[in-house]
Formats: structure tokens, sequence, C-alpha cells
């Protein structure tokens, strides 16, 4: 194996030349962000500058051992002639096209000409045993100025970046090399995918769906899609393995497929894919939409199902006792115990639903908690006014009563958890809540329930949950008035605590600066694709641990790729790599294309 290339016609060796130290401050300091360059010096020629090109490592031999290197990471580079360290603004113009003009010329290997090249410690070191490479974590090591660089053949990237036996993600951009990663470890430690409008983050999340039902056993994914986006993206899987839930009642609708299509941002492009002309394009649609839209099941947000029991009150306060901090811990743990007395003296076990629980014990209970209110902390607020909500239900007239056929957000996590009913092939949900006020009270009842369900039970699938338009789920600022505080708490537990409870989650939003740092801080595998706003990308960089220079990268990247960084699905940790992956339309034309099956 070749481990370096550094013969012609695109290999090169290199020098360390000096460390520099850049310090970046974000939006007047909110974000200050530190990284140190090294500085390397080649000698200039074209097929260097193709070389730099495309993604570069560097190894560099450390002071401590001769057979160990430090990777260095390129992230930019700068043909230099030393006479254009001379040139100024302040020659005379006439002066200055002449120095021009003869730099120009003079641009060829020599010893006026050179490359400056930047980048970064990966924080690895490389040990070569054999034909065998070996890479280590290692920090603060610091090489001599002055010595050599090489940059690793595509043969050692590739052992240096790609999980053995992984799934293949996409292409590497730049070099003929897949990426493989640990498909299992990206979702155990959940995932965000973040970028502008326009450049495919449901395309790309539908690709990592896909790939994960396929080389995931035991696995359900749960999409909380308020755009209308996933049913279409993934409609070749929800009419084999999938349901669809919805608030809309497409049922009551004259034609409730073209409701439901209507409904849904069906992009130009696959139309475009699928067949010759939009008729054909929509016939075909119809045609896979018809059985999901006949199976589909409304969501009844009105109604509190028996799923919800006393145990949900009990784990609501109970989270919230181990949650607050010193000052208000005692208070609530109070008010834990005082309704764990009510339930004793009254004989009320914990998988009593709360609507078969009388109401002089309820009345009970929600004076305690109504008590608890003065002088409580917002979150603590937000916690038992949602559980006030949901026993006032009963006490005051009882519960509405469920439509026909609906599930309410407690059925739906005790369907998918407890693979009970109709429910156990269903590998796929999509839940179709465009209003964002409804959507986060359905997502802050799923998570929750899904808790409590995770509690009693050993065994049953693990649950992806996909929160699409993260930014209306867990925006920075949130209150509870339109719901964004319950919505914050459940979606930063699901990240926090999910992955003991076999619940996991993936993130997708456009706008990363009103994102709660705390929650996306949980993630460990990011994708950032287009970012114009520094703002964003400084979220990222500083979120991801990955140095700002390669966020700023990602201001040139086409729809469909992106700068990709895991701590745990590649073989080495934190270490950006830009990667196409595959364009999820061609794989839905491909597969309801009018020339297979009908369905």
């Amino acid at each position: 194996m070749r481990v370096f290339d550094e013969a012609p016609p695109q290999g090169f060796v290199a020098r360390l030349r000096e460390f520099r130290t850049r310090v970046s401050e974000i939006e007047g300091g909110k974000i200050v962000l530190s990284t140190v360059v090294g500085v390397f010096e080649t000698e200039y020629s074209l097929n260097t500058l193709v070389k730099l090109q495309n993604p570069c490592f560097l190894a560099i031999k450390s002071p401590e051992s001769q057979d160990q290197y430090l990777i260095y990471e390129v992230f930019r580079y700068s043909p230099t002639h030393y006479q254009q360290l001379t040139l100024g603004v302040d020659m005379p113009k006439s002066l200055r096209k002449d120095f021009l003009e003869k730099i120009f010329e003079g641009w060829r290997e020599g010893e006026e000409t050179w490359i400056d090249i930047h980048a970064v410690y990966t924080g690895y070191c490389m040990r070569v045993v054999g034909d065998q490479l070996v890479f280590e974590r290692k920090r603060r090591v610091v090489p001599l100025i002055g010595a050599e660089a090489k940059p690793l053949s595509i043969e050692a990237i590739d052992r240096f970046v790609n999980a053995d036996e992984g799934v293949e993600l996409g292409q590497i951009i730049g070099l003929d090399l897949p990426l493989r990663v640990r498909l299992d470890k990206m979702i155990r430690y959940h995932c965000g995918v973040f970028g502008f409008t326009g450049v495919g983050k449901s395309n790309l999340a539908s690709i990592l769906l896909r790939k994960a039902l396929h080389h995931t056993p035991n696995l359900k994914v749960v999409i909380l899609d308020i755009s209308g986006e996933y049913a279409i993206h993934l409609i070749d899987l929800l009419v084999q393995s999938g349901v669809l839930l919805s608030t809309e009642r497409f049922d009551r609708a004259e034609d409730p497929v073209e409701a439901f299509l209507a409904s849904q941002a069906i992009p130009d492009t696959l139309l475009e894919k699928i067949a010759p002309s939009e008729d054909e394009s929509i016939s075909t649609l119809r045609r896979y939409a018809s059985p999901i839209v006949e199976n589909s099941l409304f969501i009844d947000l009105m109604a509190a199902s028996e799923a919800v029991t006393i145990e949900w009150v009990l784990d609501n306060l109970e989270q919230l006792a181990r949650d607050q901090v010193t000052s208000t811990a005692a208070k609530s743990t109070k008010v834990l115990m005082d309704v764990s007395d009510i339930l004793r003296s009254e004989g009320i076990s914990p998988d009593t639903p709360i609507a078969k629980v009388g109401k002089s014990a309820l009345s009970k209970i929600k004076e305690v908690l109504e008590s608890s209110l003065e002088d409580a902390t917002r979150k603590m607020s937000s916690t038992i006014s949602s559980v006030l909500d949901v026993i006032e239900k009963v006490v005051e007239g009882g519960e509405a009563e469920k439509a026909a056929g609906a599930v309410t957000p407690e059925d739906v996590a005790e369907k998918v958890l407890t693979d009970s009913d109709a429910f156990a092939s269903k590998k796929l949900v999509v839940c179709y809540v465009p209003d964002p006020f409804d959507a986060r009270g359905f997502a802050s009842r799923l998570i929750n329930s899904m808790f409590t369900l995770r509690k009693k039970m050993l065994r049953g699938p693990r649950a992806l949950v996909v929160v699409d338009e993260a930014q209306e789920f867990i925006p920075d600022t949130h209150r509870k008035e339109d719901k964004t505080l319950e919505s914050n708490q459940a979606v930063e537990r699901l990240l926090r605590q999910g992955r003991k409870y076999g619940l996991h989650g993936i993130l997708s939003s456009q706008r990363v600066a009103h994102l709660n740092v705390n929650a996306i801080q949980q993630i460990h595998t990011y994708f950032a694709g287009v970012l114009p706003r520094v703002y964003d990308r400084g979220v990222v960089a500083e979120a991801a641990g990955i140095p700002v220079e390669f966020l700023d990268e990602v201001t040139e990247l086409d729809v469909g790729e992106w700068l990709y960084t895991s701590h745990v699905a590649t073989k080495i940790r934190g270490v950006p790599i830009f990667v196409k992956t595959p364009d999820n339309e061609e794989i839905v034309a491909t597969e309801i294309s009018p020339t297979k099956n009908r369905v």
C-alpha cells in the first residue's frame, strides 16, 4: 500500500514554516472561536495546485518518534510569488502594472515561487506497522518548525476516515472514494442536518432514513412533519411498510387523494424524473397515494387517551424534581411527595388511567399542583400546567370523546413502542401536523409518553424521532403560551436521555441561529450545507467542535453536498469531511416509475 503521495505528477513534499493562532469573534463576541493553524510551504507547480483542490491530509513527523506522524487537514492554500510581497497600492500605477506582468510571467517552479498551505491538526497521529496503518488520538503534540510533511494517499485516507464494514453514505468530494460510517452509532447518538432553504435537507434526511430502516433491525421511524415533505420523499416505503397520521381530515374531502397531494410539497424536479409528462407523474403519485390516504389515521389532539395514566403524572413530576436547580428542587420534590401521598391514601395505582380516577382524588391532586405554581420557575410552571391541562379535562366535565378511528399522541407512542395490532409491521410513521402550535403539543405529548412507556419495558423496538423544521420546536427563546417551552423540554429530553431508553433523534433546520444551543450540543453527528450567515456557521462550529475555517467553505457547496463530521460514526472523531450524498428523488422516481409493477 502506498502511504504518501510525494511523487509527481501530483505528489509533493512540504515543510512546516510557522504556527498562527486565529481568533474569530462572531456577532460582537457572542461566539469566540480560536484555531491554531499550521502554515506549510512547498514548491509551486500546477500539479500541486490540482492536488490541493481536493481533500488533502498532511502527515508530519512527530518530535516524539520518527515512526509517528501527526495528521493535519488542509483547508486553504495560496500560490505565492516573491515579488508580490513587496507589491502595495501605494506603488505608482505604471510600476505596479510592470510588477504584475512580471509576476504573472514568472509563475513557474523556481526560487521565486511557492505555495503556502494552511492546515489544522486533526488530533490524530499515525504509525506505519508493516502494511497496516494505526491511528491514535493524541492531543497537545507540537511538531518542529521545518519538519517534513507529505500528503496521505487515497488508500491511507480511506483507512483513516472510513469505518470498517461501514454503510456507504455518499462520495467524498474530490476523491474517488466513498464515505462509510457506523450507521447504528450515528442513529444511537443523534444526528443534525443544517442548511439554507433549498440545499436538500429533507432529501438528505430521507436518504438517512432509508439506510437506517434497511440496515438497522428492530427500528421504527417517527417523523414530525410540518412542511408536508416526507410522505412524498418516502412514498414507496410508506406504501410498503408505513402509515400516515395527520391532523388534516382528508377523508372528509370530495377527493381525499387530491386533498392529500395538494397539502404536500411536491418538487417539480421529482415530477420531471417520474415520467415524461406532468400529468403522467401526477397520475403515478395518485396511484401510490391512494392506499396511503385510505389507511391513514386522524390525530385527535383534543382527546385524552386512556394511555395517559397516573404514572404519566408521576413521571413528569419526577423528571421535574431531577432537572431543577437546588433552589427549587425541594419544592418540586415536595409536590411529588404530596401527590404520592394522595394516591396512596385513595388506593390508586400508577397504571390507573387518569380518566378512571375519581373526581375527588383528582381535585385534591389539582389543588396541590395549583398551589405549587406560586413563585415557580418558568420550567416548573410549564410542566405542572401541562399536567393540570390533562387533569382539568376530567375534573371539569370529562375528556373529549376520541373521534372514531383516531389516535392521540399517547396512542402513537404505545403503538410504535409495543408493536401492537396493525402497527407491528409499520416501520415508518409520518405524522403530518402543519400547524406549529399543534405540532409542538403533539411532539411533547408523544416524546413524554415514549419515556413513560420505556421505563416499564425491557424489550421493544428502538424509535428514531425525526424533528423537521426544528426551529419550530426548540427555539432559543420560548414561551408557555405558544407551547415552545414544553416542546423545548421534550426534544431536549429526547437528546439528553433518549439513548439509554432506545429513543433517538434527527434534527433538521435552516435557522441554526434560532435553535436551543443546549439541545443541539447533544448531537454527535452533523451535516452542514450552505449556511450564508456567519453566525449560523459559528453555532455549528462551536457545537460540533470543528474549526470555523472549514464551515466557511460550505458557502461554495452545491445542492446535495455537505460538510460532515461525527464523534462516533466514522473511524476518526470530529474530523470534517466534504461529501456528496445520493439524490433521494432519483430513488423515488425509480421505485414508483410507471414502468414498474403498479400498486
